[in-house]
């Protein structure tokens, strides 16, 4: 379904609701900030993916839409981040098995 405004009942409260959730999230590690379809040029400039790190401020500055800014965050799920010093060694991968199958079995042939 395509929507024409942001998350209600207010995307202030929305978006920072966001910025504190985000933070216990670690599989999220882009977020997208969504325009409206008609917004301004403000807020079709700032619409990009962001680390979510560094969110940028909302309402986007220069923002001139009625009834102020509707540009609200959403989360791009990807691979959770894990810790780059690890006290254990690395796992071990197996080596495949050699296969000993010669091909048809001796009961197959028919003589």
């Amino acid at each position: 379904m395509v929507t024409d405004g942001p998350p209600r009942p207010s995307t202030r409260r929305y978006n920072a609701k966001f910025r504190t959730d985000i933070r216990a999230m670690p599989w999220v590690t882009t977020v997208f900030l969504v325009a409206e379809r008609r917004a301004c040029e403000a807020c079709r400039l700032a619409s990009a993916h962001y680390a979510t790190a560094v969110l940028p401020p909302t309402p986007v500055a220069g923002c001139t839409r009625p009834g102020g800014c509707g540009c609200w965050f959403a989360a791009v799920a990807g691979e959770p981040q894990r810790p780059q010093a690890s006290s254990r060694p690395p796992r071990a991968t197996a080596a495949p098995r050699p296969t000993t199958s010669t091909g048809r079995r001796t009961n197959d042939i028919q003589g």
